[in-house]
């Protein structure tokens, strides 16, 4: 007896293409192709998956079918451009094709004659087969073509063959001798492959934008993160991505979503996720916690829209995708969503709401799913509610639908922690533990979940880094009456000052125990708590938590609350970190007039763009005592970028600051002992008399709210109309709030107090909270125009005191002057006159002594220059 082993021809580490071919219409079902590439560029035969089934007759068991030449149009299902029969090799098909093709010799057919190849398709049974002639990868794939089923009455249905492996987009000015081979290997030297693994999909390169682009779809064989390595990448030469490659020859076009949503809408059907079929999916903005800034592993609505704004919701429905967002984003939202997606431009009359929206284009009895993690409760009672009177569900999809398909989404963060001490804080943690309990006590509540990152950062004198510009760290945070529990990864809490500061190897009062527990395990842990609970127990919890931690607790231990003790606690800024915040003020006024005598300088010469504005405004910012990063991506906007309201320049999109146009630059940072915010709008040449008359009527309304004095416990919300009188008075408005809380070494933007037009529940104004104030106008396609500063509430002392309840006004922190240039100064009164040369003495005064103490003399000349009083 012998024996041998049985090896491969052919090595087997080349790459796999996978593609599928999805039919949702007279035939549901799917498709699947898969092929090996070997590394000498040959390949294996093509398997085939079938899994159809007709679903109109029961007696339609088998159709012929063809691969055509061209794929469908996006909601095609007429099958009428999908064009010839594919015959990429010009098979002869006149006498004898039918004698030499067959399934024996798939050689001799064309390469779409799947029925000569194959026999009919089965629509009940599941097959398997192999063909040795159906490329997936080269120059004549079948990807990116169609499949189109025949019965003896006609077509049946057809669906297009996407690739299942990594696949792109990019889009360059034209080539004129464009080279598949070049292309190929241009692209397979940077992601690391070889050549033969790059294949470029029919159509291209195909010309658009009055022929001065090309775009080049192509996918490639392997699991390769194509998107993110090719991103704004150098070495691509010719075949990078162009500024130029849009319809005004500014932007780059919107991302295309077509394969995304179908993706999605394929697990909105799909049983191993979820118990039945959905009919709409919504994706939120937030996280798990309900931040207004995420991580990039939360972004999910960008993930499947395109759409980069901190604010909006998307639902898809099995035909619509809509996205809602305010007006701070009209305009970027869109630039960035593709034609697969309505804007709903909120606040505006002709708007629906998005229960009235899904109510309108949902089909009877519908569900529609949510991940229960990232919807607020309130939130999902509001829908709910509204789909539930007209005969639909809202159903929690525990999987989140989009991480299914979103192969490179990163990690979750876990930075290491900062540890504050009293010199920042003004109390310990103890003390504020020691406070809110007292708080539960008269509330007669037993337990207290809080969620929002902020509010535990802040509760425990700790900052972190988990998400860009906000100096907070993924944790929940149980409080008993007698214990504490912090869920949070353990790699941060590895630092021996996290641990000493936290009292966690040394022995504490038993009441200030802090019991480490694993982030994930918070849902586990409340069930515990929940299960323990005496019959009149209570466990507070904020209204906007998670509806997946909020419908743990039973209704009837439940106690919601808008805003919780510690936001309230958290708004209202002790001696310490008022003062913390005048210092971080200082230093950052520092910064921006060592900017603005930059600018001033180098603007003329025409090499300041708005990238390197906002780089330098970072680095003089970074020279400072205690500076710890950004506080929210720097505004940095010339002319037309000016009026997207929350614009952030790129490659792309980047402007040169010239003497011609107007430059709104938005910016602010986190410095250890406070957060900064602070927008000032130039002109580096001669305004026109329109910028400067806007520019004044905006003045007067940043004036109008600073000046404002008013009774104690009056809502930001009633002072909106102060800022906006000017505006209105001449038929202008903007589409944003004045004012939001601002945090002390925090998130930039903080609740519970406001200055917005919007009727929200804004909490009444104290002495010790702190708000922006920022009225703005923003003419679409020329300019924008917008002063901020961050103002501290403060006690009023007028003439009078009715009823004693006491006044208040606001007294600024940001002391950075604001450009004489653009006023049209015989439109202010003489009182706002005053204020300006008041403010600018201040600016002089105060800014000037660190500026003289730092030793930075032409920032000094320069903030000398732009304080002088007004003629």
């Amino acid at each position: 007896m012998q024996c041998a082993d049985i090896l491969p021809d052919k090595a087997s580490e080349g790459g796999w293409v996978r593609a599928k071919a999805v039919f949702n219409n007279a035939v549901k079902g799917t498709i699947s192709m898969v092929q090996q590439i070997f590394p000498d560029g040959s390949s294996s035969d093509t398997i085939l998956q079938v899994d159809l089934q007709s679903t109109q007759s029961p007696d339609v068991t088998e159709a012929s079918w063809y691969i055509h030449t061209n794929r469908l149009q996006d909601n095609d299902h007429t099958c009428s451009d999908v064009g010839d029969d594919y015959n990429p090799f010009k098979m002869s098909i006149g006498a004898g094709y039918s004698t030499n093709c067959s399934p024996g010799h798939p050689l001799s057919c064309m390469v779409g004659d799947m029925t000569s190849k194959q026999g009919p398709i089965s629509l009940g049974n599941r097959q398997l087969l192999t063909d040795a002639n159906l490329p997936l990868a080269g120059d004549f794939t079948v990807v990116y073509r169609s499949i189109v089923l025949k019965s003896t009455s006609g077509i049946l249905d057809c669906a297009s063959i996407l690739p299942d492996s990594p696949a792109a987009l990019l889009t360059f000015l034209k080539v004129n001798s464009f080279s598949r081979f070049e292309f190929r290997s241009t692209v397979a030297s940077i992601l690391k492959v070889q050549p033969w693994e790059v294949t470029i999909l029919p159509g291209a390169p195909s010309l658009i934008y009055k022929d001065k682009c090309q775009q080049v779809n192509f996918f490639v064989s392997g699991d390769v993160n194509i998107t993110k390595t090719l991103q704004h990448e150098e070495k691509l030469g010719k075949f990078r991505q162009s500024k130029l490659c849009s319809p005004d020859g500014k932007r780059m076009p919107p991302k295309i979503t077509t394969e995304l949503l179908r993706q999605l809408r394929q697990a909105m059907k799909n049983s191993k996720y979820i118990s039945e079929p959905i009919q709409a999916y919504i994706v939120p903005s937030g996280d798990a916690h309900q931040s207004e800034y995420i991580a990039p592993c939360d972004c999910r609505r960008e993930f499947i829209s395109g759409f980069t704004g901190s604010a909006g919701t998307a639902i898809i429905t099995e035909k619509h995708a809509a996205i809602w967002t305010d007006g701070r984003y009209f305009l970027q939202a869109a630039q960035q969503i593709d034609k697969n997606w309505t804007l709903m431009k909120m606040g505006l009359k002709e708007t629906p709401s998005q229960e009235d929206w899904l109510l309108s284009v949902l089909p009877e009895g519908s569900k529609v799913g949510v991940d229960p993690w990232i919807i607020p409760a309130d939130q999902w009672k509001t829908m709910s509610k509204a789909l539930t009177s007209a005969g639909h569900s809202l159903v929690a999809v525990q999987e989140n639908l989009i991480d299914l398909f979103w192969t490179d989404r990163s990690a979750r963060p876990s930075s290491p922690l900062i540890v504050l001490g009293l010199n920042y804080t003004g109390i310990t943690w103890q003390d504020k533990i020691t406070s809110l309990r007292t708080k539960m006590a008269d509330r007669k509540i037993t337990w207290f979940v809080i969620t929002a990152l902020d509010e535990i950062a802040w509760l425990f004198n700790l900052r972190g880094a988990d998400i860009e510009y906000n100096p907070v760290f993924f944790a929940y945070a149980i409080i008993g009456r007698s214990s504490i529990r912090l869920f949070i990864n353990g790699d941060c809490m590895a630092d021996p000052a996290v641990k000493e500061h936290l009292q966690l190897n040394s022995s504490s009062k038993p009441e200030f125990e802090v019991q480490v527990l694993l982030y994930e395990s918070i849902l586990t842990e409340l069930q515990g708590v929940c299960g323990g609970l005496g019959p009149k127990e209570k466990v507070w919890i904020s209204d906007k938590a998670s509806f997946a931690l909020t419908n743990t607790i039973p209704k009837i231990h439940r106690s919601p609350t808008q805003y919780t003790p510690i936001c309230l606690a958290k708004a209202v800024k002790n001696a310490t970190e008022i003062e913390g915040m005048r210092r971080a003020h200082i230093k950052d006024a520092v910064a921006l007039c060592e900017l603005f005598a930059w600018l001033d300088k180098e603007v003329p010469k025409g090499t300041v763009t708005e990238i390197s504005s906002a780089d330098k405004a970072q680095e003089l910012r970074r020279q400072q005592k205690d500076f710890v990063d950004l506080s929210f991506p720097t505004i940095s906007a010339v002319g037309p970028n000016g009026a997207i309201i929350h614009y952030s320049p790129l490659p792309e999109t980047n402007r040169t600051l010239s003497l011609n146009e107007l430059y709104l630059i938005d910016s602010g940072a986190q410095f250890k002992d406070g957060t900064t915010d602070v927008t000032r709008t130039v002109h580096f040449g001669t305004p026109t008399a329109y910028e400067k008359e806007c520019f004044t009527y905006v003045l007067k309304g940043y004036i109008a709210i600073n000046a404002a004095v008013f009774p104690s416990g009056t809502k930001g919300h009633l002072l909106d109309s102060f800022a906006r009188s000017a505006l209105w008075e001449s038929g202008l408005d903007y589409l944003h709030g004045t004012g939001h809380g601002v945090g002390c070494f925090l998130n930039v933007h903080e609740g519970p107090c406001g200055i917005s037009y919007k009727t929200f529940a804004d909490e009444p104004l104290e002495a010790g909270m702190i708000v922006s104030d920022e009225p703005g106008f923003y003419e679409d396609g020329s300019f924008g125009i917008r002063i901020e500063n961050v103002v501290l509430v403060v006690p009023a002392k007028p003439k009078y005191n009715y009823r004693n309840r006491g006044s208040l006004t606001f007294e600024p922190l940001t002391l950075v002057p604001i450009q004489v240039k653009m006023m049209n100064t015989d439109m202010l009164t003489q009182k706002e006159r005053d204020w300006v040369d008041e403010y600018h003495k201040q600016c002089r005064e105060v800014v000037g002594a660190e500026l003289e103490r730092q030793g930075r003399h032409a920032a000094l000349q320069w903030l000398i220059r732009e304080t002088q009083p007004i003629a």
